[in-house]
């Protein structure tokens, strides 16, 4: 029973991983590349050849200055497969004869127990390498500071416990500010978080589900002055993207819980005309 139950999960994490990163994500391949990437291209998933077919989670083609152009193929893995490196592998010359382009393969592990899996599948002189990377390692501020609701669900996943309450409320308040008042967007990003936290531990979730209780329907910021020093800025560098964008102070003031007075402030400073007149 505890097996079909880690089963169905597995399949739970697996579905909204694909969802939210089908496409390639900038900021995240960026930080996986290091590198002077001026295009991503994305391609179909599946590959088939004869008999054989797979589907993998994320495929690009990359143009880089000074280089070929090449594809990047990206997994996500919620458990230590013993077989990853062979999977890797298969998926891999499947994308070389498909695309007659060099692969780069990485496989982004986001499970609870430490990363084991290997990265080389060797025998008789024929070697394949591939990357494996833990999200753990990765700064949180990498998703927290995206404009992507599928990212910054994903800073949940990263850094260390005794920061999980701060960036449990910093997700939550930058998926009300992200779903510009849309409700079922926010119910539907909402329970995902609370799907991919269960990868941290029932402690994870229940925490978010209690934040979730905290925040009222004009999410208010809190008064935690160690939240505010690390947060504030950003929310105000949020609303004034919104007014730029044309957004109107009402619906800025309901998804933000941003007071009248201080919205008008950064109107005055940032001398933002958003087409509304005052009364």
């Amino acid at each position: 029973m505890q097996a079909e139950e880690s089963s169905v999960m597995a399949n739970d994490f697996d579905k909204i991983l694909r969802e939210n990163f089908r496409e390639p994500k900038m900021r995240l391949l960026r930080e996986l590349l290091q590198s002077g990437t001026t295009t991503i291209k994305p391609l179909v998933p599946r590959v088939q050849q004869t008999v054989i077919e797979r589907e993998a989670d994320t495929i690009a083609e990359v143009t880089s200055p000074g280089r070929k152009n090449y594809i990047i193929h990206i997994e996500w893995q919620s458990s230590n497969d013993p077989k990853m490196s062979l999977r890797m592998a298969i998926y891999d010359l499947l994308l070389y004869q498909a695309y007659e382009k060099d692969v780069l393969g990485i496989v982004l592990y986001v499970g609870r127990e430490k990363l084991s899996m290997q990265d080389t599948l060797a025998f008789f002189g024929q070697r394949y390498n591939c990357r494996m990377l833990d999200i753990r390692s990765f700064d949180t501020e990498l998703f927290l500071g995206s404009d992507d609701p599928g990212e910054v669900m994903m800073a949940i996943l990263m850094g260390n416990d005794d920061q999980k309450l701060y960036t449990i409320r910093r997700i939550l308040t930058k998926l009300r500010i992200l779903s510009k008042g849309d409700k079922a967007e926010l119910q539907k990003r909402v329970k995902q978080l609370e799907i991919l936290s269960n990868l941290r531990g029932k402690e994870t979730q229940q925490l978010i589900i209690q934040e979730e209780k905290n925040m009222p329907v004009t999410f208010q910021l809190t008064e935690d002055l160690r939240y505010l020093e690390g947060f504030e800025q950003g929310v105000l560098d949020t609303v004034n993207k919104l007014l730029k964008n044309g957004v109107s102070v009402t619906l800025v003031q309901e998804i933000t819980g941003i007071s009248s007075e201080k919205i008008d402030l950064i109107l005055k400073q940032h001398r933002i005309d958003n087409g509304e007149k005052e009364k």
